[in-house]
């Protein structure tokens, strides 16, 4: 029994010191280079008033060879900042005693809510995250530009005007009542919240310009979220009554950016849809109408076409989707219910060896594709099938950037002079206002290749 006391009392003691020893290992307080962060500023670029950023991370490393024991992190506003961090897994403004390895790291997580500033669009909003340790403090910054917006949600029901200025933020379903029209005014910026949308069962109008187009795309303003797809739901319509008459608009970042159901009428000139996550543009016998606009870059088809009508004319179909496999054709027509289907001097291509997809028993009377330029596989499909009329099949229509979403052709382009100048001729200037009628003949597609802009862009 003594000896097991003894070997008792020995462990015991083993035990104290390697506590004291562990106590011991983070008594250094370090010294200037000890403690770096990630980075010296964290920015949020630009946030809306009212409305809480997504999450950022920030890195805190200890670079010396000691284990350190920092007397506090802390966010210097308090409780009274802008900024909400989580430290090491706690929340809250300050944290001490915190113990750091030697090589080791910690996050800081950290959002902000911008209040609402009525009294100027934009304001800058500022803070700092201090670490000290005995006499050396370390700092990060933290700053974020919050835009004021008109925030809007519910129903429309008496005719309505948005006009450019402080941008209209859609928070949740906006709604078009049938007895309403809402007109958006040239240069307007519209920006959706996650699963935000807008229901039109009345009139939609939206009079961008070459100038001053109208913007709708995600509330998230900073570069990481630019071409990410289906940050906000998109754009319905729904009812008889229901129609969409859309010029100069560029609509990114939506599940299905447009979607007409049955004996709705749908007409766009010279808008720009991408990246969204399902469809550019779903028509269910629905009415539609596309004249130079640019559709790109969709998990599904561009354009989605179940019976109804739709021409389409001098439009650019691109569709290099980068965020998973594409199993569905850039274009999709079925023949239930389809009462005419009209592709005329535009493009469909894609990554895909086919990006047409037209049902057998559609029939030339439903359906006529002229002098279109087409990614079909196999090549040579169109040869016989009368519902295609002078249409070239290839695989690279030589756009000069498509990576940057620029779909004008290179000189060497098939689409130029392709085009049939009949087509054009209620269309006689090109998306940029170029005339594509003073030459041979226009170009197939949105865009007219111009020389001079072969020379200085």
């Amino acid at each position: 029994m003594a000896t097991n006391k003894i070997i008792d009392t020995i462990l015991g003691a083993i035990l104290l010191l390697n506590i004291i020893a562990c106590e011991s290992d983070y008594s250094s307080v370090g010294d200037a280079n000890s403690i770096a962060f990630s980075a010296d500023t964290l920015s949020f670029d630009t946030v809306f008033s009212g409305n809480a950023s997504i999450t950022a991370k920030l890195m805190l490393y200890n670079r010396s060879s000691a284990d350190l024991t920092l007397d506090n992190i802390k966010l210097v506003g308090g409780t009274e900042s802008d900024y909400n961090v989580s430290i090491n897994g706690t929340t809250g403004t300050q944290l001490s005693s915190v113990r750091l390895r030697s090589g080791d790291s910690l996050h800081i997580f950290v959002n902000v809510f911008p209040p609402i500033n009525t009294n100027e669009p934009y304001c800058i909003t500022e803070d700092d995250i201090v670490v000290s340790s005995g006499s050396n403090q370390w700092r990060a910054h933290l700053w974020t530009c919050a835009l004021t917006a008109n925030n809007i949600s519910g129903e429309i029901t008496t005719n309505e005007q948005w006009q450019k200025g402080i941008p209209y933020l859609i928070t949740d379903t906006l709604t078009i009542r049938p007895e309403a029209q809402l007109t958006i005014a040239e240069g307007t910026q519209i920006y959706l919240a996650s699963n935000a949308l807008i229901s039109v069962e009345g009139a939609l109008i939206v009079s961008g310009t070459y100038t001053a187009p109208v913007t709708i795309s995600t509330m998230h303003l900073s570069d990481f979220y630019s071409d990410i797809p289906g940050q906000w739901q998109g754009i319905e319509l729904h009812g008889d009554n229901a129609s969409a008459n859309i010029s100069y608009t560029q609509i990114a970042n939506a599940t299905t950016a447009l979607q007409a159901d049955s004996a709705t009428t749908l007409r766009l000139t010279d808008v720009e849809i991408r990246d969204a996550r399902q469809y550019a543009i779903s028509s269910d016998k629905a009415n539609i109408e596309l004249n130079n606009c640019i559709l790109s870059n969709c998990s599904a088809s561009l354009l989605q076409i179940n019976g109804g009508t739709a021409t389409i004319t001098h439009c650019t179909l691109a569709n290099y989707y980068r965020w998973n496999i594409r199993t569905a054709a850039a274009v999709e027509i079925s023949a239930t219910d389809l009462y005419s289907f009209r592709m005329l001097n535009s493009v469909v291509v894609g990554n895909q060896a086919n990006e047409v997809k037209l049902a057998e028993e559609i029939d030339t009377v439903q359906c006529l594709i002229s002098h279109c330029y087409l990614r079909l596989d196999p090549p040579t499909a169109a040869d016989t099938d009368k519902r295609y009329e002078a249409v070239i099949v290839g695989q690279d229509p030589k756009f000069k950037n498509r990576t940057n979403n620029d779909y004008r052709p290179k000189e060497e382009s098939p689409l130029i002079n392709a085009a049939d100048a009949q087509y054009s001729t209620h269309l006689p200037t090109d998306h940029n206002g170029n005339n594509r009628l003073t030459d041979s003949a226009p170009d197939i597609g949105a865009f007219e290749w111009i020389a001079d802009e072969e020379q200085h862009n």
